[in-house]
């Protein structure tokens, strides 16, 4: 989202950081990407004051080992929760720090375990912006997991200075609506009304990394925009069925603001056939697109890709599962910003050549390793976060044309 001229400034010094001198401190999560023992918990993150933010982790009990209480007809689980704040990713020194533990008791016979919420209050300061490590810990299981969470607090009225709610009043856990969805919105200021930014643009999707192309410039200003009244700080039930993205701001000289997407009914799921044809881009020929594309059958014309490609039918039936189980998972659960997850730099690697084994996260990038850490062999990917006034998750790839046999030869790997 930012012009040519800083992106490739950024670019320049990332180049530098990781050529010269010590290696960036940096944090690792691979885990993330590969999954695990434990679901991806749910974040809820608001800025209750400009002294305060309030962080909401949702513990799936499910994941958890119960064991029986000794006489009784009961099993419980135990989850140590740890939250610590940082300044940044690079930074060591602890802000603030909590411990909550958390028991489970169902009866022998429940097959269902509950979903907790634990709540921690972050001494976050307005004008700065933070990273909070999250540490979840199965007693009985013996197992454990921690993941981050970026509290950007520098900018007044940001996204998480708003809360969006489901009709039943439930917190809304994501930023993706569709036609079915009515929801309303608590804002930092009740200043009797709040302005609606609404795009309707088509985003190209990610070109293989090799392919070097000036970055697309963005236009800000918006497809349209109205208003909306604010009673109470909150607005009305709302309902947008407009496929696009709607920003929501008290001040429209800022580009501050909360953003909702709504990309398709059904997203992030591949509910119909443009959700199946649209990621074969990836590797297929223009002329086979095209073919495909312009098949008055195109789910027919689509099973024969994968048929000829894999051999038989069980093959096929099982690349398809792993294609398109990457093409979600390359959705919203990861990669999902402005744009759909799969049209992203990082949707485009993951889908290629799978989760990699190591991936390393600063404040400014990420970086894949698929391989191991040290070997020259090994395959590396450098992504550049961008400031982009929609979403928090926009990452750039450092394009190179030493890719290019590798990226065939991934694609190949697809293709026989």
């Amino acid at each position: 989202m930012n012009n040519k001229v800083s992106y490739v400034l950024m670019l320049l010094l990332f180049l530098s950081a990781c050529s010269v001198g010590p290696k960036l401190s940096v944090v690792s999560i691979a885990h993330y990407y590969r999954g695990g023992d434990f679901t991806v918990p749910k974040i809820l993150l608001w800025h209750s004051s400009d002294t305060m933010s309030v962080l909401e982790i949702q513990v799936d009990f499910n994941d958890f080992t119960y064991e029986e209480a000794e006489d009784t007809q009961k099993r419980h689980a135990e989850a140590i929760i740890q939250y610590r704040l940082y300044k940044s990713y690079q930074d060591k020194q602890t802000i603030d720090s909590s411990t909550v533990r958390i028991t489970d008791t169902v009866g022998l016979i429940s097959s269902v375990a509950p979903v907790d919420t634990v709540a921690f209050y972050l001494p976050a300061l307005r004008g700065k912006n933070y990273v909070a490590r999250i540490d979840v810990t199965d007693v009985i299981g013996n197992a454990s997991t921690y993941f981050f969470v970026e509290v950007p607090k520098m900018k007044k009225n940001n996204q998480f200075d708003y809360r969006v709610f489901n009709k039943d009043g439930s917190v809304k856990n994501d930023s993706y609506i569709d036609l079915n969805d009515i929801f309303y919105i608590d804002v930092p200021v009740d200043s009797g009304s709040i302005f609606v930014r609404y795009y309707n643009r088509d985003f190209p999707v990610a070109l293989p990394p090799f392919a070097n192309q000036d970055p697309l410039s963005f236009h800000y200003t918006a497809d349209s925009l109205f208003q909306i009244n604010v009673a109470n700080g909150r607005t009305p039930l709302l309902n947008f069925i407009d496929e696009g993205f709607y920003q929501f701001q008290d001040d429209t000289t800022q580009k501050t603001g909360v953003t909702l997407f709504n990309f398709y009914e059904g997203f992030p799921d591949v509910v119909n056939i443009d959700e199946l044809l649209n990621p074969l881009k990836y590797i297929t020929t223009s002329k086979e697109f095209a073919g495909l594309e312009e098949n008055p059958d195109k789910k027919m014309a689509i099973d024969q890709f994968w048929l000829k490609n894999a051999g038989n039918p069980l093959r096929a039936k099982s690349m398809i599962s792993k294609y398109y189980g990457r093409v979600r998972g390359s959705f919203n659960k990861y990669f999902s910003s402005f744009i759909e997850g799969w049209k992203t730099d990082r949707g485009l690697i993951y889908i290629v050549f799978g989760e990699p084994k190591i991936v390393y996260r600063s404040d400014t990038f990420e970086e894949w390793i698929y391989g191991e850490e040290g070997n020259s062999n090994s395959l590396r990917f450098q992504f550049v976060k961008i400031e982009n006034p929609f979403s928090d998750n926009d990452y750039v790839l450092v394009k190179s044309l030493t890719y290019k046999e590798k990226w065939y030869d991934a694609v190949s790997g697809w293709r026989r």
